[in-house]
């Protein structure tokens, strides 16, 4: 049989089932979960943003169903079993959203310093050499460091 084919007949093949109940287990689910990624060194900030992660299907569900101060409440718990202390920052306002347009100097950045490799021969200070000129256009990032031109 090949690799990559799903065989329903195969015993060994790996077969995921869903069984319905009653019972709610997020609790149990969720604790399971913060205690696995815990002893594998995440710590409570990775562990919330987890449960935010709409790809981790259990994770989310958890946090859509009982809400995000449950989720807190959980990793908290488990923590504490295993003697490690959990402390959320306090929730505060949400930041205002910075408007470009109002702002237009915020992202310039600024004009590339003269190069102190550069010495000017002639002795008028602006001899035009090809050098500095090349230097003196080159894009720089937002930090003001000049971008090296790249050659394809």
């Amino acid at each position: 049989m090949p690799k990559d084919e799903f065989d329903f007949e195969d015993p060994f093949e790996l077969n995921g089932v869903a069984l319905m109940t009653d019972e709610d287990t997020s609790l149990a689910m969720a604790e399971c979960f913060t205690e696995e990624f815990l002893r594998l060194g995440y710590n409570h900030k990775q562990l919330l943003a987890m449960f935010r992660n709409p790809h981790y299907l259990g994770l989310n569900m958890v946090l859509q169903n009982k809400g995000e101060a449950f989720v807190k409440q959980v990793i908290g718990d488990v923590f504490a079993r295993w003697g490690r202390d959990v402390v959320w920052p306090a929730p505060s306002a949400p930041p205002e959203r910075l408007n470009l347009c109002e702002m237009p100097d915020a992202f310039v950045p600024p004009a590339p310093e003269p190069s102190a490799a550069h010495t000017c021969t002639c002795g008028s200070g602006d001899c035009g050499s090809a050098a500095a000129d090349a230097e003196a256009r080159l894009p720089v990032d937002p930090f003001g460091n000049p971008v090296p031109p790249l050659h394809l």
